[in-house]
């Protein structure tokens, strides 16, 4: 996409000085003295309009009077606020700066000098770092396709048919495919934890819905019956502080139900009305093409986090600019701050019983580090995309809104409408740059594997 910011001619500044540094970027810049000298004088009138000298006539005392009741300081002041954002779009809309593209925009402005005669600002930036990134050969990324087996297939079917089975209570032992009513509470550290605990929950043995190992050692137990079994969540896991732990949940089964299975005949299977499925073949492949999106799906999100990490882990910075690291870190704790705020909690609550962080001392190391990584994921993808030469196309922007009106049932008209009123195409083009680089990533990696 063309870059259509307009440059502007200079009014207000009359040069620019440019030092550059390895990580900063200063721009010194000079207002023009006539501009700035206008500046005063409108402030100075605008004082002189509101002051009375004994022994002169409203709007008549002499401005070499005036000026000894009118503080120069206050003046300055002033028509430094009046120029100043004058200035600043001037010069953010300058080619000095827009043909800048090794400077971040978080910045820092200050005053170098500021007299009657003479105004000069300074623009303080930090410059990207050097990065030295891998290349996705190097990373060593394997990607081996779903294989699917015929029990997924028969699960799946029987997910697919689920709305016709009938139930009934049971009281035999517990088999795959039945359906368990338990209470259960879970310890970590010989602790309750949070969201550990249910009561009459009710769980479809065998369908893998629990931590690994969990539907398993259900197997065989009767109403009534209770049980300690002992998992381990996943390094996988989505909460933070479970990845990995050891788990003992205490278990009692209130209620077992047994499935009775409608006949799986042609006639049946037309009745599902499912597209070009007319047999138990048909349903079948069907079920095993659910199965198989979904898993490429996994495995595809999978493979884009460890192509990320390991990026992460093998790039080499010059430096990471603090500025990026403080806006990162402050966006955090905001974050925090508004999940703690919207279950009525205290943040420190958020960042022990979903985190596992003890005290203060870990609750900064923890931000730090996160920002830390979040920042550095970020100035890696961008290098990758100018590296690879990802550019977004009228085409890929209308793939985007076609999928966007589709999920939000809107018009693409709409979808656009939306996202240009609320100044967000920077964000969809941001999208598709990233999904663009990885597409491009995974290619990279499957032809690979094929050879």
């Amino acid at each position: 996409m063309e870059n259509n910011t307009k440059k502007i001619e200079r009014k207000y500044i009359s040069e620019v000085k440019k030092h550059t540094s390895d990580n900063d970027t200063t721009y010194k810049i000079f207002v023009d003295k006539n501009e700035w000298k206008k500046q005063q004088e409108r402030v100075f009138n605008k004082f002189k309009s509101k002051i009375s000298v004994p022994g002169f006539r409203k709007n008549k005392v002499p401005d070499q009077i005036l000026k000894k009741h009118i503080n120069t300081k206050d003046v300055l002041a002033n028509a430094l606020n009046n120029i100043s954002q004058l200035i600043h779009f001037e010069f953010m809309n300058s080619n000095e700066l827009n043909d800048n593209h090794e400077i971040i925009d978080t910045m820092l402005t200050s005053i170098e000098e500021v007299t009657p005669d003479s105004l000069v600002l300074k623009y303080e930036f930090q410059n990207y770092p050097k990065i030295e990134i891998p290349t996705i050969e190097k990373l060593k990324i394997k990607y081996e396709e779903p294989v699917i087996t015929d029990a997924e297939v028969e699960f799946e079917v029987d997910r697919i048919l689920k709305k016709d089975w009938m139930f009934s209570s049971s009281k035999e032992p517990i088999k795959n495919g039945d359906i368990a009513f338990i209470d259960f509470t879970g310890y970590v550290d010989g602790k309750e934890f949070d969201g550990g605990s249910a009561t009459n929950y009710e769980l479809t043995v065998g369908s893998n819905s629990f931590i690994p190992g969990f539907e398993k050692q259900l197997i065989g137990l009767k109403e009534g019956e209770e049980k300690e079994i002992n998992v381990k969540f996943p390094e996988d896991y989505f909460e933070e502080s479970l990845k990995n732990k050891p788990a003992t949940f205490k278990i009692k089964i209130k209620e077992i139900k047994s499935i009775k299975k409608p006949e799986i005949n042609d006639e049946y299977i037309k009745s599902l009305n499912l597209p070009n499925v007319k047999n138990k073949d048909d349903l079948n492949k069907y079920a095993r093409k659910l199965i198989l999106d979904r898993a490429e799906l996994q495995l595809k999100d999978k493979t884009i986090n460890d192509i990320t990490e390991k990026f992460y882990e093998q790039s080499k910075f010059s430096y990471l600019p603090s500025r990026l690291l403080e806006k990162e870190r402050n966006r955090l704790k905001y974050e925090y701050e508004k999940r703690a705020k919207s279950f009525n909690i205290d943040v420190k609550d958020i960042y022990s019983s979903q985190l596992g962080l003890k005290n203060e001392k870990e609750v900064e190391e923890f931000l730090d580090k996160s920002s830390k990584r979040n920042i550095s994921i970020i100035l890696i993808i961008q290098q990758l995309i100018e590296q690879n030469k990802i550019e977004i196309t009228e085409k890929d922007l209308d793939s985007f809104y076609e999928k966007m009106s589709k999920l939000y049932s809107d018009t693409k008209e709409q979808i656009k409408e939306f996202f240009t009123k609320n100044n967000n195409l920077d964000m969809v083009e941001t999208s598709i740059k990233h999904q663009k680089l990885f597409d491009h990533f995974l290619d990279v990696i499957k032809n690979k594997e094929s050879k």
